[in-house]
């Protein structure tokens, strides 16, 4: 199943789906602005580019390049930007939260603590590391008092947090749902214009993989009809329990098995015998984890209900939402999708760690000594210098990262505020909220595009538009563009063709 960013709405399949619906739209508003113009000279010739495909690339080409110095000043200072978007600067350089940003400095404060909760799971990994590396010579304690400094953990954790951190079932929640909502002026709460779209596909990608449960549900129910122990029985056979075996079934066949309830099988199931299939004493464990799994529902349930309940009713989406959320089966089945996620998140962890030791270090007897060679110089010569350098260079990066963040704490006025951005230990999430940020002010930038061109272009004649003469020549020129993309386009077009 998807992990954190299907953070779809994770934020990074979210971000490129809007920007495929900003390209539609924007499509969309070019043909408008040609039905608005004058039916002579420049101005039609302009008209006729927004009826054709080259015509409407070539256009969006100009627009980029009109805006294209406020992209480039949001590329080069993201940082820079981020000060300007969150705060207004006082005449003394001081720095106060501008009005109306109170709700972002809001969900920054949330995300900022969450990371220091992630960060305790990170120290508990690297805790047993260190007391894993062995009584040896000066490389291993240089490498054990590295791994045991707080600083040190903080330095390595920003620098692989997507790969290193975990995460729990409300932050999936958070991520799945509440990022995308907004508060209306009438207090209830809508899904934002950029993930409406990518939200319904989500809901019905969502009621599919549902129905796509049940012929593993009825599989196991019937295997379920042959344990022998009724209490047993019982439980396997309950709501809860075909869903979780379902949703894991779903799983395996997603990710190629050819005989998914065969591999759970292996799990939980003995061999056939004269009296048919059998539960293994491993049903212990797959009742262990149902329970577990119920009681995440339990736990998250009320955020379920709350987040219905706040949903305006007003339009359909909301109310297919807020009817996904209440449905016990629709919200058994999130639950196990964000399990899954959580589990595959993990799972990283595991696999960094794990490569962290084979780079650094061998183990033997469950100790880990310093890998031979690892740290040698130019001669080949081992050096607690060279480990040394290595891991310093860790800290500087992160020192360089958290710059610009310890900049701005400086000048904040608010002491929570400094206390926020000093938070060296969430840098990495300070980072994910400047690249938010910034994306946000990007996409309005592209969006002011064509404002931007109308103004510079046309000029208004009666109740249409006209162009205005100086810019005559560069209608020409896109229209020279224009015909060269047409061209690259039908090329394009007859390579597949012959392809195929």
């Amino acid at each position: 199943m998807r992990a954190l960013f299907l953070l779809s709405l994770a934020v990074l399949s979210v971000a490129s789906r809007a920007a495929a619906d900003d390209d539609d739209d924007l499509d969309l508003r070019l043909q408008r602005l040609g039905q608005s113009l004058s039916d002579d000279g420049t101005a039609a010739r302009l008209a006729e580019l927004t009826r054709s495909e080259g015509g409407r690339k070539a256009l969006r080409e100009k627009i980029e390049f009109l805006v294209s110095w406020q992209l480039a000043r949001y590329e080069k200072d993201p940082e820079g930007a981020y000060e300007d978007f969150l705060f207004v600067r006082g005449a003394d350089g001081t720095l106060r939260v501008r009005e109306g940003r109170e709700p972002v400095v809001s969900l920054l404060t949330h995300d900022v603590a969450r990371a220091e909760l992630a960060l305790r799971d990170f120290d508990r990994r690297a805790d047993e590391l260190a007391r894993r590396i062995r009584d040896g010579g000066p490389l291993e304690a240089r490498a054990r008092s590295f791994w045991k400094d707080p600083a040190f953990r903080a330095a390595l954790f920003q620098r692989f947090a997507p790969e290193a951190r975990e995460t729990d079932p409300d932050e999936q929640f958070e991520t799945l749902f509440l990022r995308s909502l907004r508060t209306g002026a009438n207090g209830k709460r809508r899904v934002a214009e950029a993930a409406r779209a990518p939200m319904m596909e989500q809901l019905k990608t969502w009621y599919a993989e549902m129905d796509a449960l049940r012929p593993y549900e009825d599989s196991f129910e019937k295997l379920v009809g042959t344990i022998r122990d009724e209490v047993a029985r019982e439980a396997a056979g309950s709501d809860t329990a075909l869903l979780f075996v379902g949703a894991r079934l779903e799983r395996y066949a997603k990710a190629g098995a050819k005989d998914p309830l065969g591999q759970l099988l292996q799990e939980y199931l003995g061999k056939a015998d004269e009296r048919g299939p059998v539960l293994r004493i491993d049903l212990t464990r797959l009742l262990a984890e149902v329970a577990r799994f119920k009681e995440v529902v339990w736990k998250i349930t009320a955020q379920f209900e709350k987040t219905a309940r706040e949903l305006d009713d007003a339009d359909a989406l909301e109310i297919d939402l807020a009817e996904l959320l209440r449905g016990e089966r629709s919200r058994l089945f999130l639950v196990e999708l964000m399990l899954a996620a959580a589990r595959e998140q993990r799972a990283k962890g595991d696999a960094f760690f794990n490569a962290l030791v084979a780079d650094g270090f061998q183990e033997g007897d469950n100790q880990l000594a310093v890998k031979p060679g690892r740290y040698a110089d130019a001669n080949g010569q081992e050096t607690v210098e060279v480990l040394e350098g290595e891991y310093q260079a860790i800290l500087a990066a992160h020192a360089a990262a958290h710059g610009a963040f310890a900049a701005i704490a400086e000048r904040c006025v608010e002491p929570s505020l400094v206390d926020l951005f000093e938070t060296r230990s969430a840098t990495f999430m300070l980072q994910a909220h400047v690249q938010s940020v910034v994306q946000r002010l990007s996409e309005a930038a592209r969006k002011e595009g064509l404002q931007a061109f109308t103004r510079a272009y046309l000029v208004k004649k009666g109740d249409r538009y006209g162009v205005r003469p100086e810019r005559a020549r560069k209608v020409e020129e896109l229209s020279r563009r224009a015909l060269e993309i047409e061209k690259a386009l039908e090329k394009d077009g007859r390579q597949e063709v012959q392809k195929e």
